[in-house]
């Protein structure tokens, strides 16, 4: 089974609720021994976890979109699936964003693309107004052109930065 513990202020843990846990606590709505979870990653505020056949499923804070949902601004308590990609196999989650890879080594980013954390070549926009970025969130999960034509085996993500490993062995 899957197991969450720690800080859940934005239901991070996936578990119905905000109240913290201080000792491994079973994610009973993800047990499921039909296509169990097998994997997962945790950022700053969330966490998404991909099952055995790469359904992908997220939960915690979504104040930039990094749940995949194709909203922001709301938390999500319970772990909601990601249903615009399929055959997830690698996930990546850090502050405000998220990546993942599915089998045929298409791999997607979403959330909040400050400092180019997305891949897609973009940052936000300075309005000088009040010393403030304005930035265009991506909602739901959004190929990463730059790393088309490769087959990417494996994410992973730090608070502020992502790398990827393709089947050949090169990273990014």
């Amino acid at each position: 089974g899957i197991f969450g513990w720690g800080r859940n202020d934005n239901g991070e843990l996936g578990l119905g609720d905000t109240d913290n846990r201080y000792n491994p606590t079973p994610i009973g709505k993800l047990n499921n021994a039909v296509d169990p979870i097998i994997g997962g990653a945790c950022g700053d505020k969330h966490s998404l976890l991909f099952t055995k056949t790469g359904a992908l499923y997220a939960c915690g804070s979504n104040e930039f979109g990094q749940l995949g949902t194709g909203q922001s601004g709301s938390n999500n308590v319970n772990p909601s699936p990601v249903s615009t990609v399929s055959g997830i196999v690698t996930a990546g989650a850090g502050r405000g964003f998220s990546v993942v890879a599915n089998k045929a080594g298409t791999c997607y980013s979403f959330g909040l693309p400050k400092d180019g954390l997305l891949g897609h070549g973009s940052d936000g926009k300075y309005l000088g107004v009040g010393n403030k970025w304005e930035y265009s969130l991506e909602t739901r999960p959004r190929e990463i052109e730059a790393l088309v034509g490769f087959q990417i085996a494996k994410v992973s993500c730090g608070s502020l930065h992502t790398i990827a490993l393709d089947v050949e062995g090169r990273v990014w």
